[in-house]
C-alpha cells in the first residue's frame, strides 16, 4: 500500500490567509497562573465596592503565606511575555493551539463517523505491541487509503502524531507535520494599555496587569447535574477577553488542494453560525465569534503552473491583483502571488488547476 506523506512531492503553492474575528460573547482561554481580587472587608461580611486587584507575583506570595481571607483566588486569561523598548512586558494572547485545536475537532466531528474517531488515538494508551500493534499500524493506513474517509486530508493538513514505540523506520510512517501552520494577533498599540478589569460597573487595575484587552471577571457557581444545586467547591472567578474585542488569525497551507478549500468554507460557517467557539466554557455561550474581514493570497513558482493560473483567471473573467512574496524577499521574483476571494480560488480549483502534486 502506497502513502504518501505530505511534501513528498515538494513545495508547488502555499496559501496565505488572514482572518478577523470579533467576539459576540466573552472568551476565557486559561493561563497556568491565578490573580487575586481583594473583594471583602477583613472580619465584616459583605462585598467591597472599591475592588483590589493583586497580579504581582511577589505580593501574591506573601498572600499565600499569611492565608489573607479577604483576597479570592481568580483564574487567569492566558498571558505571554514580550520584549519591547528594551523592557520585558506582560500581555494577555489567545494561543495558536486553541483555534486551531477547535476548527480540528469541529472538522473531525462533521467529517469522521464516530467509530472512526479513535483510529489515530496514541498507541501508548492502548497499551499495544507485538500482532496486535502491526494489526493497527494496517487498519489506521487502510483508514487513510479509504477514500469515503476524509482521514487523508484532515491529517494532512493538521499534522499526525501517531507515536508507535520503538525505533524501527517502518514505525514513523504515520507521524509527520501538517500542511497549514497558524498564528493569532491582538492589536498591541500603544492606545491599548493599562486597559482596567472590569466587575460589573466598577474598574479594577493594578500594577503588573497585562491591560492590553478590554477584560471582565465572570463568577459561576458548578451545578449537579440531576439536581441542579449548587455543587461543594464554591463560587469560580474567571478572567474573560470581552465582547466585542477583535483579534486576527493568520494561517499558511503548503500544497493547496480542493479539500481544504471546502474546509476552509466549513470553517467560516461553522463559525459565523455559533457552532465553533472556541476557549472554555463553550456549553455557557462563551467564545462565538464572527469573521469580520478575510483575505487569501496564493503563491506559486514560476513555470507551468503559473501558466495555468493566469489562463484560469482569464477564462473565469477574475483579475489580476498580483501581490509580491513580502514575507521572504530571497525568493520575491522566483513566486508569483496574486489576491484572490475564497470563491475565485475555487472557481480556479474547479477549472482543474491541481496544486497538491503527492494527492493524484
Amino acid at each position: 500500500m502506497k502513502l504518501n506523506k505530505p511534501f513528498s512531492g515538494g513545495l508547488s503553492s502555499l496559501l496565505q490567509a488572514e482572518w478577523q474575528l470579533e467576539l459576540l460573547s466573552p472568551m476565557h482561554i486559561r493561563g497556568n497562573q491565578y490573580a487575586f481580587l481583594k473583594n471583602k472587608h477583613e472580619g465584616h461580611k459583605g462585598r467591597l465596592t472599591e475592588l483590589d486587584l493583586c497580579y504581582l507575583y511577589d505580593t501574591q506570595e506573601k498572600i499565600r503565606k499569611n492565608s489573607n481571607e479577604a483576597y479570592s483566588q481568580v483564574t487567569d486569561f492566558n498571558y505571554e511575555f514580550a520584549v519591547k523598548n528594551d523592557s520585558i512586558e506582560i500581555q494577555h494572547n489567545i494561543p495558536a493551539s486553541s483555534i486551531r485545536g477547535a476548527l480540528r475537532g469541529a472538522t473531525l466531528q462533521s467529517y469522521i463517523p464516530p467509530g472512526c474517531r479513535n483510529k489515530f488515538d496514541p498507541v501508548a494508551k492502548k497499551g499495544l505491541e507485538g500482532t496486535e500493534l502491526d494489526e493497527l499500524i494496517q487498519k489506521s493506513k487502510k483508514e487513510l487509503a479509504e477514500s469515503q474517509l476524509q482521514w487523508r486530508s484532515i491529517l494532512s493538513l493538521f499534522g499526525s502524531a501517531f507515536d508507535v514505540p520503538g525505533e524501527n523506520e517502518k514505525d514513523l510512517l504515520l507521524t509527520w507535520a501538517g500542511r497549514m501552520r497558524m498564528e493569532t494577533q491582538i492589536d498591541n498599540n500603544d492606545a491599548r494599555r493599562n486597559l482596567p478589569l472590569k466587575i460589573g460597573s466598577t474598574a479594577v487595575t493594578n500594577a503588573g496587569f497585562p491591560g492590553n484587552l478590554n477584560t471582565n471577571l465572570s463568577t459561576s457557581s458548578p451545578l449537579d447535574r440531576v439536581t441542579q444545586a449548587a455543587r461543594k467547591g464554591g463560587l469560580h472567578s474567571r478572567i474573560e477577553m470581552s465582547a466585542g474585542e477583535k483579534f486576527t488569525v493568520k494561517f499558511s497551507i503548503r500544497n493547496l488542494c480542493k479539500n481544504d478549500l471546502e474546509l476552509i468554507h466549513f470553517w467560516q460557517d461553522q463559525i459565523d453560525n455559533g457552532y465553533v467557539r472556541f476557549g472554555s466554557l463553550q456549553s455557557q455561550r462563551r467564545g462565538r465569534c464572527k469573521i469580520t474581514d478575510q483575505t487569501y493570497r496564493l503563491f506559486v513558482p514560476q513555470g507551468e503552473l503559473t501558466t495555468k493560473i493566469v489562463s484560469g483567471l482569464a477564462e473565469n473573467g477574475i483579475a489580476e491583483d498580483k501581490v509580491a512574496f513580502a514575507e521572504h524577499d530571497i525568493i520575491d521574483g522566483l513566486w508569483n502571488g496574486w489576491n484572490l476571494s475564497l470563491p475565485q480560488l475555487q472557481r480556479l480549483i474547479l477549472a482543474d488547476i491541481e496544486l497538491l502534486q503527492e494527492d493524484e
